[in-house]
């Protein structure tokens, strides 16, 4: 069976619970209060705005399918996304989020991460514009991928499994990688602002600018992709071994600190 708000604004103040599916094609729809528990088809956004806010208990939204409008995860608990479809419209979760299963979930819309997102299996591929002032966590065995648009991290990155950039722009601004981790720049470009440390292994194959402050690389790591100095700025390799095999050039500063 298929539950479908069509128009209008619609705010729900009890529980959306059962094994069918909830669509959401126009309109607004406040999930306010109860208990929201999509057991067995799907939650799908097609159009309009959905919101979970925060007195409302997320047990459950099943397969998670965006093809336009917006949906926005306010809610205090932690949501599960077995399974994710993005083929247009907006997410931006502001709670904490675990994506699992061992399969690749890509999201090609606009993301953003204001949250704690934790890749607890597979790969997540983020390919869209997205602003994550919240935290990522990677797990052992799992990825997660910036591939394409322009992507804004300030927020810290706990990683014990690979955080690759394959396209578009990442600009990060002040954030820690820490973990066990790799980091890998496969591609696009990658601009540092702000005390950016990389304790994680980090292999640079692309181009990396350091545009403000300082990157600290502290983990060792192959590059064969360029590194960028602008005046006033630091790239400092802080610890492991780096083997350099392609340009290094700008005006700033380059500091050798600790390892080889």
């Amino acid at each position: 069976t298929t539950l479908e708000f069509g128009g209008g604004t619609h705010n729900i103040e009890n529980d959306v619970t059962g094994p069918g599916t909830v669509a959401v094609s126009a309109g607004t729809v406040n999930v306010n209060g109860g208990t929201y528990n999509v057991t067995g088809n799907s939650t799908t956004v097609s159009g309009g705005i959905m919101t979970f806010n925060a007195a409302a208990t997320l047990t459950s939204v099943g397969p998670l399918s965006v093809s336009s409008g917006l949906i926005n995860f306010l809610s205090a608990e932690v949501v599960s996304l077995p399974s994710l479809n993005f083929s247009g419209g907006t997410i931006s979760v502001t709670g904490p989020t675990t994506v699992s299963g061992a399969d690749t979930k890509t999201i090609n819309t606009p993301f953003n991460n204001e949250g704690a997102l934790d890749v607890q299996g597979g790969t997540l591929r983020l390919l869209g514009d997205g602003t994550h002032t919240g935290s990522f966590t990677t797990q052992t065995g799992t990825t997660l991928e910036f591939g394409g648009g322009t992507q804004g991290l300030t927020g810290n990155v706990t990683n014990s499994g690979t955080v690759e950039v394959s396209a578009g722009t990442v600009n990060v601004n002040g954030s820690t990688f820490s973990g066990t981790g790799m980091v890998d720049i496969l591609g696009g470009i990658v601009n540092t602002t702000g005390t950016t440390i990389v304790a994680n292994l980090f292999n640079n194959q692309a181009t990396v600018n350091v545009t403000d402050g300082s990157l600290a690389l502290t983990g060792g790591g192959t590059h064969t992709g360029s590194f960028t100095t602008q005046t006033g700025t630091t790239l400092e390799f802080g610890g492991g071994t780096h083997n350099i095999e392609n340009d290094v050039t700008g005006s700033g500063t380059v500091a050798v600190s600790a390892g080889t």
